[in-house]
């Protein structure tokens, strides 16, 4: 609201300064416009790119959720991790096993067929022209294949747990 000139002010005799007023105005109200403009262009990306997050599987409250704890001071997510595992375990839910886990599982499961089945199918060495495995090709086996699938989810997953002195 405007400002009432105050008694002691030289010549105010308790009038409002309007024009000092309507000068803020003027100047505020392009600014407001404006801010409310990139705003609504913020909104949108976002909402893209929580819909691209969605489309992918993630449910938009996980990614929400999720964002929620990174944005948490370290020692504040660690009471609250805490404190929910606490309150799933006295109410019977029980934690999932990490998605990691079970790829791990997985990986690890797949490596030892994959070597199985190399083993078996494998001829013995020393049958190539040299009396070495030259006649083999170089081709990966199902063991190096599978090998080379734990490699990659190692790399692919490397940076959801940055060392403790990284800055996200």
């Amino acid at each position: 609201m405007a400002r009432k000139a105050k008694p002691n002010d030289a010549g105010s005799k308790g009038v409002t300064n309007l024009t000092a007023t309507k000068d803020v105005i003027r100047n505020a109200v392009p600014e407001i416009v404006n801010l409310k403009k990139q705003r609504k262009e913020l909104n949108e990306r976002i909402a893209a790119a929580r819909e691209r997050v969605n489309a992918a599987g993630v449910p938009k409250a996980a990614l929400d959720h999720a964002i929620r704890m990174r944005e948490m001071d370290p020692e504040v997510r660690q009471a609250f991790d805490e404190g929910v595992a606490i309150v799933r375990d006295t109410i019977g839910v029980s934690l999932s096993r990490s998605l990691f886990d079970m790829l791990d599982e997985r990986a690890e499961t797949e490596s030892k067929v994959a070597e199985d089945q190399a083993a078996k199918a494998k001829p013995p060495l020393g049958n190539g022209p040299n009396g070495d495995d030259s006649d083999l090709g170089g081709d990966d086996t199902p063991a190096d294949q599978a090998n080379g699938f734990v490699s990659a989810l190692n790399k692919s997953r490397a940076h959801l747990h940055p060392a403790p002195d990284a800055v996200m």
